[in-house]
């Protein structure tokens, strides 16, 4: 199973609630914005993929082995070491259910959602104030915001410069994709030209095969291990380059417990 698809059919896709290299897509923060153009061949400039990572930790990648998936998209079989990871915080969370324990639930979700392969999207415009392409790593709901956009002003897009920006923090954080009224809001001479040099302009959809970093089990098991999750409850033995620290039976040993999780970033 591919862990990514590109241009129309990724434009097009589903965007159920569940890469690439992280220095290569554009920031995209809350409080940022950017005036864009849209690309004359629109929907051959996104990519929907799927991929793990834990911000601040452990830069995102993709599995060289993705597992197999289920109808609703977890994973059920040949599941990797951070698939596992997550299988095992799973299966303690519903062992808390179980007890009504409500804080240990709480806590195993959100463990569970930090090894997750998680659905992402990507989308490429023409930065106005450069002139140049950016490339944004998005989540489903934020794509779906961008989508129907693009489908309600679909006839317009070549004359319509628009706005992307992200607001708020945590799991409150909007994304807006707005036309710009040009008429109240001017684009400079710059943003102008840059707008008019793209014209004709189609994007390569090919570009984006370059945002995949693809690793095997053995870097997973290393990236788990730098993550903070002791690998021997999975069954798997810890690397032991000199300097390592030694794993526990503690899985909060070394990973400093929980982390907070939006609950976009979670199945459950």
């Amino acid at each position: 199973m591919s862990n990514f698809i590109i241009g129309e059919d990724a434009f097009n896709a589903p965007t159920e609630a569940g890469g690439g290299n992280d220095v290569e897509w554009s920031k995209l923060n809350s409080g940022m914005s950017y005036k864009v153009r849209v690309f004359k061949n629109y929907t051959q400039a996104a990519m929907k993929f799927r991929n793990y990572g834990i911000f601040k930790v452990v830069n995102s990648f993709s599995a060289k082995n993705p597992s197999t998936k289920n109808a609703n998209g977890f994973a059920e079989s040949n599941l990797t070491p951070w698939d596992a990871a997550t299988k095992y915080y799973t299966d303690l969370m519903f062992k808390a259910m179980d007890e009504k324990n409500a804080a240990d639930e709480k806590k195993y979700k959100q463990e569970a959602g930090k090894y997750r392969e998680k659905e992402r999207f990507g989308v490429a415009f023409v930065d106005l104030d450069t002139g140049t392409p950016v490339h944004f790593d998005i989540s489903p709901k934020q794509w779906g915001v961008i989508r129907t956009a693009l489908q309600k002003y679909a006839a317009n897009l070549g004359s319509i410069p628009f706005e992307i920006a992200k607001t708020g923090s945590g799991k409150d954080t909007v994304l807006s994709f707005m036309p710009i009224m040009t008429q109240l809001e001017p684009l400079t001479d710059k943003q102008q030209a840059n707008f008019d040099k793209f014209n004709d302009v189609e994007f390569d959809p090919s570009v984006f095969a370059g945002f995949m970093y693809e690793i095997d089990e053995a870097e997973q098991t290393k990236l788990l291990v730098q993550a903070g999750f002791n690998v021997k409850l999975i069954g798997l033995t810890a690397p032991t380059d000199e300097g390592e620290a030694p794993a526990t039976n503690d899985p909060f040993a070394t990973g400093g417990g929980p982390i907070e999780v939006d609950d976009e970033s979670l199945p459950f």
